[in-house]
């Protein structure tokens, strides 16, 4: 689709949220204390990270952060929704796209902020049978679905919506479609109007909130997941869930998205005990590498890079897929909230720190949501613009020739043009006595008066018609002499 309006002046910040996940059972059992304080009704969070000094004397070092809001191990998925995705909705049923990812270390809770605990894994797997309805455990995901439905069903003023989802995983820098079973590495492009895209991924039409439920479930059945010491399904790729909102009404045609992006947690591999086969080792290279580039991409973005930002700096968007799909969320033309999830452990402070520090970043990053129009409805909107503009500009040259050509009201006599030579306005007249500029040229135009350009073009128009009446009365003049000459003498005329 071609691109509509922008969202004006200083653009549109992401939204940072934290999440800080309970003790699981072990955890509790080995007598693991949280090193995480939140203050939920003001954004606030402290980290109380343990260290030892050289003479082994143990300390506690403090770090303080602000975010728009954390959220603590009591607060439940649909609470979660309310405060972070739930603003974002409105704008895909407008033409904009919007996006919500989550993003920290391995085992910190972000498929279950994004799924919940078991949709999508097949009950072999410890999963549940196919939910047809948002259940109080499901997350933002299916809870974002059920409120797009519903305000597709509850929208008037004219307009048809219809829903689609896709989904897609980005596994080793390999971009797959979770609907199609037989996999096969798809293509990211590039149009300069759509922005990158994935080429041959599936849409499927989505008739009501139970098949669309059915749709994802199904896909991410197919999701690569494995087992490590931090997490007994560790996701080892990266998925995005993405609803299109097509609307139709008004005379045009909008296409907005909403898109959930699980991204897999980064991981040390001494740590997660995953150190033990080679493609082991690719999988969490190929993580911890798109999550590098996209760590960049923030830190670009929130020095004032890019173009949205006000800057001209480079971006590395291009350096991984990742960043390519998620190029509207980061700085782009659309809306996102970030969720930052984080384990309450000790042992995990590092991590912690790092994932916050990068969210800290991303505070900075300002994005300029536009809205997504059908290409042909774009290409009547421009013309309308550019009709709208031209009709301007005659309405003003128009006025500027009366008043060059009559004299402004009350002025007691017309105006002369000015020599093309001059660097002046013409001679105005006050209260009957006329006043000329400075000798210095350093008069300034009148108000209303023609520019400059103008002036000196009819000048110019001006000299060349009295010319062409000078080489004319000549040629007369010419003339007449020879026919005089040809009576006297009776000779021919040459």
């Amino acid at each position: 689709g071609g691109r509509g309006g922008g969202g004006g002046g200083g653009g549109t910040k992401i939204k940072v949220c934290v999440r800080k996940r309970p003790l699981n059972r072990k955890e509790e059992d080995r007598g693991e204390d949280a090193i995480l304080d939140m203050e939920t009704g003001t954004g606030g969070l402290t980290v109380h990270e343990p260290k030892v000094k050289v003479d082994l004397t143990k300390y506690t070092d403090r770090h303080a952060f602000q975010f728009d809001a954390v959220f603590d191990e009591s607060t439940s998925n649909e609470a979660l929704y309310q405060e972070t995705v739930a603003p974002l909705v409105p704008g895909a049923f407008q033409g904009g796209r919007s996006t919500c990812f989550a993003f920290g270390q391995t085992g910190s809770g972000k498929t279950h902020t994004v799924v919940g605990p078991d949709f999508g894994r097949t009950r072999a797997a410890g999963g549940a049978e196919f939910p047809s309805a948002v259940r109080s455990c499901d997350g933002i995901l299916q809870r974002g679905i059920a409120h797009a439905f519903d305000r597709a069903a509850s929208s008037g003023g004219g307009f048809e919506y219809s829903l689609s989802v896709s989904l897609t995983e980005i596994y080793n820098e390999q971009v797959s479609d979770l609907q199609n079973a037989a996999g096969g590495a798809l293509a990211v492009r590039h149009h300069p109007q759509r922005g990158f895209f994935v080429e041959g991924l599936k849409i499927t039409p989505c008739k009501d909130l139970a098949g669309t439920l059915s749709t994802i479930y199904h896909g991410l059945n197919r999701r690569r997941v494995g087992a490590h010491n931090l997490n007994e399904a560790s996701s080892r790729s990266h998925c995005l869930i993405s609803v299109h909102v097509h609307r139709q009404g008004g005379g045009e045609s909008r296409f907005g998205k909403i898109t959930f992006a699980d991204l897999a947690g980064s991981e040390r591999l001494k740590a997660t005990g995953s150190n033990t086969t080679k493609s082991s080792h690719r999988e969490t290279g190929s993580i911890n590498k798109s999550l590098f580039v996209l760590g960049k991409v923030i830190s670009a973005l929130s020095k004032g890079s890019g173009a949205n930002q006000g800057g001209g700096g480079f971006v590395p968007y291009r350096d991984s897929k990742l960043t390519q799909l998620l190029i509207d969320s980061l700085g782009g033309r659309g809306r996102a909230a970030m969720l930052a999830c984080c384990s309450p452990l000790a042992e995990h402070s590092e991590e912690t720190l790092n994932t916050l520090h990068f969210a800290e970043l991303a505070l900075n990053v300002k994005s300029q949501p536009v809205v997504i129009l059908d290409p042909q409805d774009q290409m009547i909107l421009d013309l309308h613009a550019t009709i709208k503009a031209l009709r301007d500009d005659n309405r003003q040259l128009a006025e500027q020739l009366k008043m060059a050509m009559t004299g402004p009201p009350g002025s007691g006599g017309s105006l002369e043009l000015a020599p093309a030579g001059e660097v002046y306005p013409p001679t105005e007249v006050r209260g009957g006595t006329e006043t000329s500029p400075p000798a210095g040229g350093g008069g300034k135009p009148r108000d209303g008066g023609l520019r400059r350009g103008t002036r000196e073009r009819l000048a110019k128009s001006r000299e060349r018609q009295g010319a062409r009446t000078t080489r004319s009365a000549e040629s007369n003049s010419r003339a007449n002499a020879c026919g005089a000459t040809d009576r006297k003498t009776g000779s021919p005329a040459p």
